[in-house]
């Protein structure tokens, strides 16, 4: 009986416990691995951008995530990756690029981040869109922006993103561990530091406070990644004993990526929920004087905003006909002062709307160049009018509220262009609020935001 037992406890020492031994191993390492890659990265990300926000596009993100900062819900979407239902969603996270080739040399079959991003994007600016689904897109868009500034995230496919080029890393607080290119870049090199997410954020932000970061587009942020993905690949090899001159030589990139993705994303959330005030009337209704009472009063209320320069104005006063009439001209030199403003303030007050172009064009008909500016003309103006978040405001005419000084048009000519507006405004669908204009027009247009 003795040696029965013995040899059973020798056969499961020898078979079933390291078994067991692997099983719970297995099961502890998966599960910290799909709990806590990257989650600091994530806050870090989320927690700048969310310092970058207005007051106003703070209180709207809320709303939409129900309360949520966006530190806490940039780790959602690598959360949820355990749940089968989300695998559709995998391919979100990255895009693989070849080591001699950018994005657009190659041809891309299906979703990748730069193509959820663009979508997200959209998708929150749209005002069909419910509630729900742009509280999924946001909590993607804040984490697929971080995701697009780590570098391995631009990697090849052959290796995963690096996944599969297996290191031994050594920083210069933690133990020799384990690990693999891509989660070097997405934990280890981060988690070396021993900091918070608040503390990583306030170190970044003291670090770059003086330093500008260009906002550029989703494609340029694609190219930055993948310009130092084949940094780090060169530099990088299967077996690597990486330690201290790692760090040191990786870190100025590591930090200027978290507080770019932090920054650009800040940016990227003031810019799809801001807003413009658009001031529509004739000549002499008084849109300048308008425009300057809301500016003064939003910012008497400490809310970011911009009137910028009416540029066909400074035509009006040279009584430069020809320039005026030509509206790519003028669209172009006015649009440029709202584009400085995009992104940057709550409310952008303008008193010559994108929109005045085709209205104008339409008053002046004949003549060159306007003749030569067809339907298209027409098209290209209405539609980037809509990509803009917009209140409108069409100013009624009362008696007396018409000012000739300074003005090509005369009161029968400056009616038109009133008309001419609601006539734009009416057929392009465009919403829009009527105002009269008289002692209470500017505070009655203050009701509406």
């Amino acid at each position: 009986m003795k040696n029965t037992l013995q040899t059973i406890y020798y056969g499961l020492k020898v078979y079933l416990f390291p078994i067991i031994l692997f099983i719970l191993l297995f099961i502890t390492c998966n599960t910290a691995f799909a709990n806590d890659w990257g989650k600091t990265g994530h806050r870090i990300v989320g927690e700048i951008a969310e310092r970058q926000l207005t007051e106003e596009v703070k209180e709207m993100v809320y709303d939409i995530l129900d309360g949520e900062s966006l530190s806490s819900v940039s780790t959602w979407p690598d959360e949820m990756r355990s749940n089968p239902d989300f695998r559709p969603y995998d391919k979100w996270h990255y895009v693989n690029l070849p080591i001699d080739k950018e994005y657009p040399e190659i041809a891309h079959d299906g979703d990748n981040i730069v193509r959820i991003i663009e979508r997200a994007t959209t998708i929150l600016k749209s005002p069909s869109a419910d509630k729900e689904m742009k509280k999924f897109y946001l909590k993607y868009l804040v984490h697929l922006v971080g995701d697009l500034h780590q570098p391995m995230h631009t990697g090849r496919y052959e290796d995963y993103g690096g996944s599969k080029i297996r290191l031994k890393f050594k920083g210069r607080k933690g133990s020799e561990t384990n690990t693999n290119l891509h989660v070097l870049w997405d934990s280890n090199l981060i988690d070396d530091f021993k900091m918070s997410f608040t503390e990583w954020s306030t170190h970044l932000q003291n670090k770059f406070r003086k330093k500008e970061i260009l906002q550029k587009n989703v494609l340029d942020w694609t190219f930055e990644s993948h310009w130092w993905a084949k940094d780090i690949y060169k530099n990088t090899k299967e077996g690597d004993y990486l330690s201290y001159d790692y760090v040191y030589k990786y870190q100025p990139v590591l930090e200027q990526r978290l507080y770019q993705a932090g920054v650009r994303l800040g940016n990227l959330l003031n810019e799809i929920f801001g807003e413009q005030i658009n001031l529509f009337g004739g000549p002499g209704i008084g849109k300048s004087s308008i425009a300057a009472g809301i500016t003064y009063k939003l910012k008497k209320k400490h809310i970011s905003c911009n009137n910028p320069y009416e540029f066909p104005k400074r035509l009006a006063w040279d009584k430069n006909i020809p320039a005026i009439s030509d509206q790519l001209y003028v669209f172009a030199n006015q649009h440029r002062g709202i584009a400085e403003c995009y992104g940057k303030v709550d409310y952008i007050v303008i008193d010559s709307p994108i929109l005045f172009s085709t209205i104008y064009h339409r008053y002046y008909t004949d003549g060159y160049p306007a003749e030569f500016y067809g339907q298209p003309f027409h098209d290209f103006i209405i539609d980037l009018h809509r990509k803009y978040d917009s209140i409108n405001i069409l100013l009624e005419r009362t008696e007396g509220s018409h000012n000739e000084k300074e003005r090509y048009q005369n009161l029968e000519e400056s009616l038109a262009i009133d008309n001419l507006c609601k006539e734009v405004l009416d057929e392009t669908n465009t919403p829009y609020h009527t105002i009269k204009v008289g002692p209470k027009t500017v505070k009655d247009i203050l009701k509406l935001l």
